[in-house]
């Protein structure tokens, strides 16, 4: 079977959902090619190839990671001349419209006895309660663990990105350790879910961190900000936020780092938690912490994946011991390797 996909355009670890769905029914598509914003393309590794819009056609309040903190409703957005759909409130660019019009064109008769299929429609994403939905993610992010995919940046991605941030990943020549750390603050979306109620004890842990030698590097979309560049060790630490990176380019950031600190809380973990990185987890999976979904990926990727480490540090947040986070992470010796990803063909659509 041929089929152009068009990927759900809504929170972000949809995007993982739709890639554990086409991964799990890998073994059917000839030929896939899948229809998403630039962005979460790496995220999709099932695709064969892609159709997105090009950069300078897609603006930034239209896209990630802006659009999530718009209000969550449907709307309706015409695909080419063929008919309107359903969608997501936060599908607010041309995306859909302009792929559509370009599958069906007379120019592409090649992709004429391709099929065209919506995820967004054939799960029926959105009249589907969130239990059913979380619940198909997870355990698609779960196989999709055991099953060793990963999000690896190609090797041209690594060498731009490596280049352009090499002064946040060298703060200090003399440092022992890199550690990136991932943060949110969100004004509108879930900000309850944000790095300062679920982890209030997050800006000690870091300063322990720059005060015993480690660089540190804040990343978020936006980040949570902390007041530590002016004291006497600030600088080792340095925040990255809101940049217009796509999910491998943020990996490709993770190559220069020894670790990575995440919460399984954030929305962003589903995708993150993937990463071909060394991780350290500041807060329990969401996907546990809901006893409704009560699905766990973290000791899965432990278990399953030996050649990055995945350490478990929730508890030691939890009770503020952050003399053991510190202690973790300076013990802690690198596993993860840099290992580059295909590139892909993409078509960009302007």
């Amino acid at each position: 079977m041929k089929v152009v996909y068009f990927a759900p355009v809504c929170e972000w670890n949809d995007f993982v959902g739709f890639n554990g769905f086409l991964h799990s029914n890998k073994s059917r598509y000839e030929d896939l090619i899948v229809v998403a914003p630039r962005k979460a393309l790496p995220i999709i590794t099932a695709a064969d190839s892609f159709i997105t819009l090009d950069e300078s056609i897609d603006r930034p309040e239209n896209t990630y990671p802006a659009v999530l903190e718009e209000k969550s409703v449907r709307r309706m957005v015409q695909c080419g001349d063929l008919r309107a759909i359903a969608t997501h409130g936060r599908n607010k660019s041309e995306l859909f419209d302009r792929a559509m019009q370009y599958v069906c064109s007379d120019e592409q008769q090649w992709l004429s006895d391709y099929t065209v299929r919506l995820y967004e429609q054939e799960v029926d994403l959105y009249n589907s309660d969130a239990v059913s939905v979380y619940g198909r993610l997870f355990r698609g992010l779960r196989q999709m663990i055991r099953d060793g995919v990963r999000i690896k940046p190609t090797k041209a991605v690594y060498d731009r990105i490596s280049g352009m941030y090499r002064h946040l990943t060298h703060l200090t020549g003399q440092a022992e350790k890199t550690v990136m750390v991932l943060t949110r603050n969100y004004k509108n979306k879930a900000p309850e879910e944000n790095t300062s109620v679920l982890i209030p004890n997050m800006k000690d842990v870091l300063e322990a961190l720059v005060n015993e030698g480690v660089n540190v590097i804040n990343v978020g979309f936006p980040c949570q900000s902390y007041d530590i560049q002016n004291s006497p060790c600030g600088a080792r630490y340095q925040e990255l936020s809101n940049p217009d990176l796509t999910q491998d380019e943020l990996v490709a950031l993770m190559y220069d780092c020894d670790s990575v600190i995440m919460s399984g809380r954030s929305g962003g973990f589903s995708a993150h938690v993937l990463s071909n990185a060394d991780i350290f987890m500041a807060h329990q999976e969401w996907s546990v912490w809901n006893k409704d979904i009560n699905i766990e990926v973290f000791e899965t990727r432990k278990t399953c994946n030996s050649d990055v480490s995945s350490v478990d540090l929730a508890n030691l947040f939890e009770q503020n011991n952050v003399d053991g986070i510190v202690e973790a992470v300076l013990q802690h010796k690198k596993l993860a390797t840099n290992t580059f990803g295909a590139e892909k063909p993409t078509v960009y659509l302007r």
